[in-house]
């Protein structure tokens, strides 16, 4: 079972809901100092607003 991820378009306002796996991944980040032990992991996914075709990015949390 994966969460639906509700996103809005910045061009048109229209919203819609996607699952992860359904959205395309495009880049994975490592944020926090390199003393840090916990660094925390960001990626960063693209959809396509069905009504305009304006790619919306959005970036989801998760634990390395």
């Amino acid at each position: 079972m994966s969460e639906k991820i509700k996103i809005t378009c910045p061009r048109c306002k229209h919203k819609w809901e996607k699952s992860l796996p359904e959205l395309e991944e495009i880049k994975t980040i490592y944020r926090g100092d390199e003393k840090e032990k916990t660094k925390r992991k960001v990626v960063e996914y693209r959809a396509v607003c069905p009504v305009d075709g304006t790619f919306v990015i959005i970036e989801v949390r998760r634990r390395p």
